[in-house]
Parts: structure tokens; sequence; C-alpha cells
């Protein structure tokens, strides 16, 4: 059985759970179950989250704080998440120990080079991989981030992943311990000057090559001190 598990939650700094969801797939029968759930933090939610996912604090009044120990179903064999380092903090060890994570972020960055797609993103890749046209579960889909909304993105990324590559869903998961697609340092990833040789891009825009390594737009440190270099 297939799970499909995301948050939401107050925010990126000390994160607690507002807001928890799956989706229950099976090949055979499609999507058989899904669950969503408000939670109390102990702390606001910030504006920028709220402003994300549409969970204010006035929904949660009155709720449970999180538990993470009993919310994911017991028959899960495979519990899928999108950037799943994040969501899986939030869930109980023992939990954790019981099922196969994988992580579509992980897996599209393992087979989609970023060149093509322009980021990995859950949203991006859901039409990168024409999940759009004919999506999987399209009436629990909506513009805000809810958690069960965000499930089945990703559950429709994670389809047209092993369609795309031919992959069943444990060699999926055998991929989550196999090397990324390394970034070639030597091509700028940047919109403005996506594909082009950092040596001609220095060449022609300095400003801008500077503005990316103060502002600290190139996360790659390789790539960072090679633009330094040509600087």
């Amino acid at each position: 059985m297939i799970c499909v598990f995301d948050v939401e939650t107050t925010g990126l700094v000390n994160p607690e759970v507002v807001q928890a969801g799956y989706v229950q797939y099976s090949n055979t029968y499609g999507i058989i179950d899904t669950k969503e759930k408000l939670f109390k933090p102990s702390k606001p939610i910030e504006w920028d989250a709220m402003g994300l996912h549409g969970v204010t604090n006035d929904m949660v009044k009155g709720k449970k704080p999180w538990d993470g120990s009993h919310f994911v179903p017991k028959e899960t064999i495979y519990l899928v998440c999108h950037n799943a380092s994040f969501d899986t903090q939030f869930i109980d060890p023992e939990v954790l120990a019981s099922v196969k994570v994988i992580c579509t972020l992980k897996l599209a960055k393992k087979l989609i080079d970023k060149s093509n797609s322009g980021n990995h993103k859950n949203s991006t890749l859901y039409y990168y991989l024409g999940c759009y046209k004919d999506p999987v579960g399209k009436e629990y889909l909506s513009k805000t981030h809810t958690a069960v909304s965000d499930c089945v993105m990703t559950l429709n990324v994670l389809l047209a992943i092993l369609d795309k590559y031919n992959l069943t869903i444990e060699q999926a998961y055998a991929m989550m311990n196999t090397p990324e697609i390394e970034e070639d340092i030597n091509i700028c990833p940047f919109n403005k000057y996506k594909g082009q040789l950092w040596a001609t891009v220095v060449k022609n825009d300095k400003d801008y090559c500077q503005w990316l390594l103060t502002s600290g737009k190139i996360k790659n440190p390789a790539m960072a001190a090679l633009v330094k270099g040509w600087l």
C-alpha cells in the first residue's frame, strides 16, 4: 500500500504541524482513502506560511496538538513525500522504521536534469511531467497548498516518474540510495543565461555574476568558487 503524506506548518523556523494529510493509493483500485486534519501548535502561524496553505490561527483553536505516532495508516508499505527529510521529521521514529520512505524530490533530482525542468519543485514537476492533463484524484486538487491537495500532486508526480522511467515502486525505493545527477559547475543554471558557459556569462555581464555571488544565489560552493575565479 502506498501512502502519500504531507504536513503544513507554522513556518520554516522551528516548524510545528498545523495540518497533516495523506492519500492511500493502490495500483488496482486507485485512490482508496484520504485524510486531512488540523492541529493546534504552541505558537502562532507565520503570515507567509498562512498565505501558502490557508490555515489560520482561528482555524486551529480548540484542536489537539500534533502527536505523529498514529496518523500514518498501519497497512502502509511505501510512505511517499516530496522533500521527505522535512515531512518525516514530524513522524514517530517507530512508525518510520516500519515503512519504506520514498522522496519524490530526491527521485526527481536523480532522474531529471534541472536544466530541462527549471527546478524540482512539486508543482513544477506536476506540469513538466504532464500530470495536469489528466490527473489522478483531480477532485482533491485545490489552488491553495492544503495537505491532501499536495499529497495528490505528489502522487501524480510519482506515478508519472514511474511511468516515464519504466520503474516499479520497489525500484524507485532502491534509488533512494543512489547518487543524484551531478550539476555541471561550468554551466550557468540561472534563467537569464541558462545553459551558457560561466566564462562567457562573466565576460558579458560581470555585475550580474557579482550579484549572484553576493546574494548567495549560487548554492554550489564549487560553482561559486569557479565564478569568483572568472571574475
